[in-house]
Formats: C-alpha cells, sequence, structure tokens
C-alpha cells in the first residue's frame, strides 16, 4: 500500500465516522449534536491526513 493509498483509507474512515456519528445523533433526534460531532469527526480526520500529505510531500516531491 502506498502512503497516498494510506492517505485515501483515511478520508473514507472519516466519511464513514461522519456517517455513524450522524446516524446515533439523528436517531436520538438530537441533530444539533449530530452537526458537531460530524465536525469535530471531520476535523480530526482532516487534521491527521493533513499531516500525512504534508509528509508524503516532503519525502516524494521536493
Amino acid at each position: 500500500m502506498t502512503k497516498l493509498d494510506e492517505v485515501i483509507e483515511k478520508l473514507n474512515e472519516a466519511i464513514d465516522l461522519w456517517d455513524e456519528f450522524t446516524e446515533e445523533a439523528e436517531d436520538a433526534g438530537n441533530y444539533e449534536a449530530a452537526f458537531w460531532q460530524k465536525t469535530n469527526a471531520l476535523t480530526v480526520r482532516i487534521a491527521a491526513t493533513r499531516n500525512d500529505i504534508e509528509e508524503f510531500q516532503e519525502k516524494h516531491l521536493v
């Protein structure tokens, strides 16, 4: 698996987390919580993915 594949996998995991948290909150009727849960989950994964992309660029594109 290449580093790019790993980054794509992490993005897919973020989408899965987003869907999971949103469904749970919506099932409970708490749409505000659903919004914040998906926002927080994506923020964490995006930050991790950004770091992975920067690391990939430093190693392979410089």
